[in-house]
């Protein structure tokens, strides 16, 4: 049976009570006072719980941090690695790789291109040129448009719409002009209209603006 005299807390009064062990102080306490205790001691286990766990988390951070500076300068360390193992674009000679049609994936019809850095990486790493693709097969990598023939060219002029307008000009020996030239091209060497020029001009453009889109088309969405 539990002892009986006055509570040793010293908040308690001098009555004759119950009186109990405390756990954490080992003194005889009412039943009041040890309720106390206990929800003081509560609080405190929880308090130094929070601060263990605040001490884990930074723990825990100062590790990740770590493990992310060892993992950037591991990184540094093999791209530079991979710089001194490549060798300069400039410094390249030897044979020309694109010894057949489809080397490398690129076909006369769809690429035809004179110089490619994808080409040249490709070089550079020794890749198979049988194997290796560099673009898509609908990947279209040049302006098929950059160059318009000019209507009167010697071999066109006889056939050209616009000799049916009474226009007087002379053949044009260039085949091909840039199209972002083509309507000076027009105005200073054959000696035709501001109009007719521009008529010439958008007529090309409007197909470069329907073969883009017939190009779109064909490249399946991702």
């Amino acid at each position: 049976m539990p002892e009986k005299g006055p509570c040793t807390d010293i908040t308690c009064n001098n009555e004759i009570k119950e009186l109990y062990e405390c756990h954490c102080c080992l003194r005889l306490i009412c039943l009041y006072h040890l309720n106390k205790h206990v929800e003081i001691r509560k609080e405190n286990n929880k308090q130094r719980l929070d601060n263990l766990r605040n001490e884990l988390n930074t723990v825990i951070y100062t590790l990740k941090q770590i493990v992310v500076l060892m993992f950037a300068n591991d990184q540094h360390v093999n791209e530079e690695e991979e710089k001194r193992k490549r060798k300069p674009y400039r410094k390249i000679f030897g044979e020309c790789p694109l010894t057949f049609n489809g080397a490398y994936g690129l076909t006369k019809a769809n690429h035809s291109i004179e110089f490619s850095q994808r080409l040249v990486r490709a070089i550079v790493d020794d890749q198979d040129p049988r194997k290796t693709k560099l673009f898509d097969r609908n990947e279209n990598v040049i302006n098929h448009f950059y160059k318009v023939p000019c209507p009167f060219f010697y071999e066109q002029i006889n056939s050209s719409e616009y000799t049916r307008q009474n226009i007087a000009t002379v053949p044009c020996q260039l085949r091909l002009v840039t199209l972002h030239n083509f309507k000076q091209h027009l105005r200073l060497n054959h000696k035709i209209s501001n109009l007719l020029a521009q008529k010439l001009v958008d007529s090309f453009k409007k197909s470069q603006a329907k073969n883009d889109t017939n190009l779109a088309s064909l490249i399946p969405s991702t």
